[in-house]
């Protein structure tokens, strides 16, 4: 499958855009760290993958921070990044406010 790159940066600014819209210009996320697959595991679905790592939302944050500052070039991992904060973000826009995250709090 081929992704088009300039399609996929106009389904994310769509979505961001709603979002704002919805939301406002930030997301409180009140988690920080979560499982992580290794990239050579990630993909072979019909075998369970032999190591979990732990990612920390923070960190991908503070990394895309430096990108966006112009302090650090963007790489292939930088979308690996963009990945966790997007799904970060949209966690903590759908759990119910209800929902005790405290075992798992972000900064």
């Amino acid at each position: 499958m081929g992704i088009d790159i300039e399609l996929l940066e106009k389904a994310i600014s769509t979505t961001l855009s709603a979002i704002k819209e919805q939301s406002g210009n930030s997301v409180h996320v009140p988690v920080d760290y979560y499982w992580s697959i290794p990239a050579e595991s990630l993909f072979g679905v019909y075998v369970r993958p032999a190591e979990l790592s732990i990612g920390q939302v923070s960190e991908d944050w503070n990394w895309l921070q430096e990108i966006a500052e112009g302090k650090k070039s963007p790489t292939p991992q930088a979308m690996a990044w963009l990945a966790s904060i997007l799904t970060a973000c949209a966690y903590s826009l759908q759990i119910p406010a209800t929902r005790d995250t405290s075992s798992n709090e972000g900064s």
